[in-house]
C-alpha cells in the first residue's frame, strides 16, 4: 500500500482544543494508518495477495524469524480472531 511521504492532520485533543499534526516520512505513514483506522480499513483490506506471509520467531534462523506464506482469506480469518478478542476484552 503507497503512503504519502507527508501528512497534515487536524484533529482535537483531549482538552477540546483544535491541534494540527505535521509529519515526513515515517510519521506521515504512521498518520496516514491511524486515519484508515477512522475509517475502519485496515492493512488486510489493501494488501497485495501474493505478498503476505508471516514472520514467526525462530532462532535457527539468521534473522531471527522465518517467512511463512498465507493466504488472503488466511491473514483475514487471523484478523477476525484478532477483532473478537478485541471486543471480548
Amino acid at each position: 500500500m503507497l503512503r504519502p511521504s507527508g501528512a497534515v492532520v487536524e484533529a482535537i485533543n483531549r482538552a477540546g482544543n483544535e491541534i494540527t499534526v505535521e509529519g515526513e516520512d515515517l510519521m506521515a505513514r504512521c498518520l496516514s494508518h491511524e486515519c484508515d483506522h477512522l475509517v475502519g480499513r485496515l492493512f488486510i483490506d489493501e494488501v497485495e495477495p501474493d505478498s503476505l506471509c508471516w514472520l514467526r520467531p525462530d532462532e535457527r534462523e539468521e534473522t531471527g524469524y522465518r517467512v511463512d506464506p498465507t493466504t488472503l482469506d488466511e491473514a483475514r480469518q487471523a484478523f477476525e480472531r484478532l477483532r473478537q478478542q478485541e471486543k471480548g476484552s
